[in-house]
């Protein structure tokens, strides 16, 4: 197995690991530990096409809820690891700019979460 890497994406921003790759993991987290929870999953819903925004989907989750409150947040990282498994992404793994835009009751601020993504290949 060749070496896995990591790239850190702020979910502010779209991002594009260029070139064919094997999706190992993903590991999701936030910067604060006072954060508005989304009470709708789409509101916090991270998609990774492949090669563009219009690319055939290839993973997407949502962040967890939690106590849907004020103040819940979550520091401690959520991770995706596929152990001996993959997602092969031919033309590059796109990371699709997270959905919600600023914090507010019911949302949730989409500067605040750090997405790590481990991969092989490009």
């Amino acid at each position: 197995m060749a070496e896995l890497k990591n790239q850190s994406i702020n979910m502010n921003d779209a991002t594009l690991i260029a070139g064919r790759c094997r999706l190992y993991g993903i590991q999701v987290s936030a910067a604060s530990k006072t954060l508005n929870m989304p009470t709708d999953p789409t509101d916090s819903t991270i998609t990774l096409t492949n090669g563009s925004s219009s690319g055939d989907i290839l993973f997407k989750f949502s962040i967890q809820s939690g106590y849907g409150a004020v103040g819940y947040g979550f520091v401690m990282p959520i991770p995706f690891m596929f152990g001996n498994n993959w997602i092969l992404f031919d033309s590059g793994i796109y990371v699709n700019q997270m959905t919600s835009a600023t914090a507010g009751a019911g949302s949730l601020d989409r500067d605040l979460v750090q997405l790590s993504v481990f991969y092989e290949g490009a």
